[in-house]
Order: structure tokens, then C-alpha cells, then sequence
């Protein structure tokens, strides 16, 4: 899964991906890891679903401040209509 050292100015990959039971959509961006089909249990509330990360382009990066070799997985902004 490691993909080599990132460095202040390159681009991260971002990854997206929703949960197969209740939709919620979540967003991981890493430099260093290759999270494509990554499964992890949804984290909303009484959901027992899972969501699969796929990988949707790259982020530019102006300060690198994760840790060497992390990654975060958060939950997406939501879009209201």
C-alpha cells in the first residue's frame, strides 16, 4: 500500500467513498499510503454498514502537515440542494 515519501508542495490523492447502507459519504487524502478499496466500518450512528474508498484525483498540497506515512479519513462536507 505505500506509494513513496511525500514532500511539502507535491499533491496528495483523495479518495471518496459512501456507505452501502445509509449513504454517508466519506473522504480520505493521503501522500504516502495507496487507499483505493480500503473497507472500514461506516461511522454513523446505528448504522452496521461499510464503505469502500475509491480514488477520485489528487489535491495540491502547500504545507505538508500530516504525519510521515498517515492518512485521514473524515466525513464528507454535506451538500445541501
Amino acid at each position: 500500500m505505500k506509494r513513496g515519501k511525500s514532500f511539502p508542495g507535491m499533491s496528495d490523492d483523495l479518495y471518496t467513498g459512501r456507505c452501502d447502507t445509509c449513504g454517508e459519504r466519506y473522504e480520505a487524502q493521503s501522500g504516502t499510503e495507496d487507499l483505493e478499496g480500503l473497507r472500514f466500518r461506516c461511522r454513523a450512528l446505528l448504522c452496521s454498514g461499510s464503505v469502500e474508498l475509491r480514488h477520485t484525483g489528487s489535491v495540491h498540497v502547500a504545507q505538508h502537515s500530516k504525519m510521515s506515512g498517515g492518512f485521514e479519513i473524515r466525513e464528507a462536507p454535506k451538500k445541501f440542494c
